[in-house]
């Protein structure tokens, strides 16, 4: 294979970190050592080939300015521009992990991987009131292209493969070797303790008499919590799937963190996936968030995981790079004032396809004025990315009560399907008539509210379409 250029304007593949072990840790293991700069902005570059695919990517890792959601969307924003060809974002660093010892499938405990492939929840998105405030999530779905990679590695590891451990264990050797590299290795068993208040007296209470007195607050009265191991391998992350908690919180309050795992089921709470979601959506690029526990978000919060969850997290990214196909074929033969093939779009990529990936009207366009099933698939697979977001706009627009924006949502995306004659995959499409049931529901109730007889036809329909659509 051709070698292929190393440059800003090549890398199609572009890493977010918050610190400086997080930029390390992504830097080493993907191999990311050379430097590139624009205006006077400084970039790592490397290649990352690819496990089953004939071509490799190239790979920019940039560090924020500073931690939080409001520096994490202007870094994404000037990546792009820096970076014109980059289709994937993906946020790779450190999380707090949000335990569940009641439930030992969903104990995310230090050390952990944990994957947004449910959502990235903002969750510091409030309405003030003289009443108080209440809470009013904003919900980003991560993208088909690179959500399609993370659900081929969970099935994978069904068969035992998990190719991040072994990235793992070279990263630590290779990190370790230092003066430093003890902070790279995993930390003791013994160091991954949650404790839980004990005691009869309220905490609040408690922490002001510690404070009173100079003592910390984790010196109240906790007890340490035995936890089950069933599931688990030894000195071994465990990889979770599912909800990432975000906002512009350094989160130390255990009551919140319970309560983040109760509303959305959160299994890892961080400061800057939601503003990466945010720019990405706006930009029309994929994006994921992929981030390793280091502390337990409550009064024991310290530094000591930091090192080995930034370096499994960059692991883990390494692992879905390799399996996720390139987006550009390698450069063969260009002809002089041509555009290099590395630089084009994959016939069979949706991402590169204007007006398709981005949250954009479908081209006017009907399947009858082309012909082809190549464009049926394509258009299919532009809807599918649309509907997460549309679908999740509408499940967060009824539980806020926003029912025009529910209504227009839901219109807007039913009438694509009829109009390009795209069906979704049989799981959005269940989902969808859900929600599109739930829509007519709420009218019947506003109808029967305004003493009109309420119209329950439709809302039955939908319930129908979508019991077909699990079916099938």
């Amino acid at each position: 294979m051709a070698e292929i250029e190393l440059s800003l304007a090549s890398a199609t593949i572009g890493i977010l970190t918050a610190l400086p072990e997080e930029f390390t840790a992504a830097c080493a293991v993907l191999g990311c050592s050379q430097v590139a700069s624009k205006d006077g902005r400084i970039y790592k570059v490397g290649t990352l080939r690819c496990r089953d695919q004939d071509g490799a990517h190239v790979v920019v890792v940039s560090r924020l300015f500073d931690m939080g959601n409001n520096s994490a969307a202007a870094t994404t924003v000037r990546l792009r521009r820096d970076c014109p060809h980059v289709t994937e974002v993906i946020m790779c660093g450190i999380a707090g992990a949000v335990p569940n010892p009641a439930k030992p499938s969903d104990d995310v405990r230090l050390g952990d991987i944990v994957v947004s492939k449910d959502a990235v929840v903002q969750y510091d998105f409030e309405r003030v009131s003289d009443r108080g405030s209440e809470m009013r999530p904003k919900i980003h779905r991560p993208s088909r292209r690179l959500l399609d990679v993370a659900l081929l590695l969970q099935s994978d590891e069904e068969r035992q493969e998990r190719p991040w451990e072994r990235h793992i264990a070279q990263a630590s050797a290779e990190l370790g070797a230092g003066v430093e590299g003890e902070k790279w290795q995993r930390p003791l068993a013994e160091a991954d303790t949650l404790r839980e208040f004990d005691s009869s007296r309220p905490l609040d209470y408690l922490i002001r008499l510690a404070r009173s007195v100079g003592l910390p607050a984790k010196w109240v009265p906790y007890r340490p919590i035995v936890r089950s191991d069933v599931g688990r391998r030894t000195e071994m992350p465990k990889v979770f799937y599912g909800v990432i908690a975000s906002a512009n919180r350094l989160q130390k309050n255990r009551k919140c963190r319970d309560e983040l795992r109760q509303r959305f089921a959160a299994l890892a709470l961080e400061m800057e996936g939601s503003g990466v979601a945010d720019a990405a959506y706006e930009l029309g690029t994929d994006f994921l968030v992929v981030r390793g526990t280091c502390d337990y978000c409550n009064e024991y919060k310290n530094d000591l995981w930091h090192h080995y969850a930034a370096l499994v997290a960059a692991a883990y990214v390494k692992a879905l790079l390799e399996a996720l196909a390139p987006a550009y074929l390698k450069e063969r033969d260009a002809q002089p004032g041509s555009t290099p093939t590395h630089l084009l779009p994959r016939a069979t990529s949706t991402t590169h396809v204007r007006g398709l990936h981005a949250d954009d009207a479908l081209p006017p366009i009907t399947l009858q004025d082309v012909g082809g099933r190549e464009l049926q698939r394509i258009l299919g697979e532009a809807l599918d990315d649309q509907a997460y977001r549309r679908i999740a706009g509408i499940r967060q627009a009824l539980d806020t009560w926003e029912y025009s924006t529910a209504f227009a949502l839901g219109d807007e995306l039913e009438k694509r399907m009829h109009e390009h004659e795209v069906a979704l995959r049989a799981e959005l499409a269940s989902e969808l008539y859900e929600q599109l049931a739930r829509i007519e529901l709420v009218k019947a109730q506003q109808q029967a509210g305004n003493g009109v007889q309420p119209d329950t036809a439709r809302a039955e329909l939908y319930l129908k379409k979508a019991r077909d659509a699990a079916r099938n």
